[in-house]
């Protein structure tokens, strides 16, 4: 909005009662970004004041950062936004204009012609072209908020498809989201037929590349199998595993992660399933591990001075009831 001769942007988020605050300044426009509760009053603001609702593919929210925190908009809080959206459609709401995130990223000039024609606003500078003219009291704290100052950046659209982590968090909230989303795929032209599921395969990439030969200690050929076979073994925060290819190749990987790892001998590239299944103990269970359970004990507590479960072997449990008793 900076773009716009006769406008003031207001350097913080706030509710709409705040302009009063600002109602002597000599522009004519007073423009302020909402705060992160906005959604709980959006009934309660006047239809005097105009609105410009941003909108953005639900897979690039969902796994979006601010700073160092991941995946910092929840599924609750983008829940409560998407019925306060969908209230202001059905409200039929004057003076209110939903931009596609994808069109200011990527069109600028067209989604600042919509607005200048929505608000009857004029520009002084050219959409894509703002950081000249951005202008704002806390400007480094801004800054640091927006990760930087810079056009509009197309790259930004569909961040979430380089990121296997993103593809996995996604999948597990594929069926709430859709069921919520769908009106307004439709209505804003939303492609969301890709969405990732979660028995989406993980594609070698530069986060995830193929694990190199030499990480890999290469235990000679043995029998072929129809269905190639990994065992996990856990030591801390390393992966420590066992691979025995389709060709018969046997070998042993430790290290930090095996999204996708090469077989030395016939070069096949295997991805490993990042979801495991528990079974249930029973005749097919290798009886020579201890089962581990979750004990209170009564040494460690919480803050409520609840007594906190503690990995232990049944041995050890077993043990403790003796002396007990």
């Amino acid at each position: 909005m900076s773009t716009f001769e006769d406008c003031y942007v207001y350097p913080e988020e706030g509710w709409w009662g705040r302009f009063a605050h600002f109602a002597a300044r000599p522009e004519a426009n007073h423009v302020m970004k909402r705060s992160r509760h906005s959604y709980r009053w959006l009934h309660e603001i006047p239809d005097s004041i105009g609105m410009v609702y941003m909108l953005r593919d639900p897979r690039d929210v969902l796994t979006s950062s601010w700073g160092d925190i991941e995946n910092y908009i929840d599924i609750e809080r983008w829940n409560v936004e998407m019925d306060a959206l969908l209230g202001l459609l059905k409200s039929n709401r004057p003076n209110m204009v939903v931009v596609r995130f994808e069109d200011l990223a990527s069109r600028p000039q067209d989604v600042q012609s919509t607005l200048a024609e929505k608000f009857r606003l004029k520009p002084r500078a050219r959409a894509q072209d703002f950081a000249s003219v951005f202008e704002v009291q806390d400007k480094n704290t801004t800054i640091s908020a927006m990760h930087g100052l810079r056009p509009p950046d197309p790259s930004a659209i569909g961040r979430w498809r380089r990121s296997d982590e993103s593809r996995l968090h996604l999948a597990a909230l594929r069926e709430a989201v859709l069921s919520k989303f769908q009106p307004l795929a439709s209505r804003f032209e939303y492609d969301l037929s890709d969405w990732p599921t979660q028995d989406a395969p993980v594609i070698p990439s530069e986060d995830h590349p193929p694990i190199p030969f030499d990480q890999c200690f290469d235990r000679g050929i043995g029998t072929p199998l129809r269905d190639p076979r990994a065992h996990i073994r856990r030591t801390t925060t390393k992966l420590s595993m066992e691979f025995h290819c389709a060709c018969g190749a046997e070998c042993s990987f430790e290290g930090t992660e095996a999204y996708v790892v090469v077989c030395p001998h016939c070069q096949t590239a295997w991805e490993m399933p990042c979801t495991l299944f528990p079974r249930k103990v029973d005749g097919r269970t290798n009886r020579s591990y201890v089962a581990k359970s979750l004990t209170p004990d009564e040494n460690y507590r919480d803050r409520q001075g609840r007594a906190i479960p503690v990995e232990r072997s049944d041995e050890q449990a077993t043990a403790n009831v003796k002396s007990e008793g």
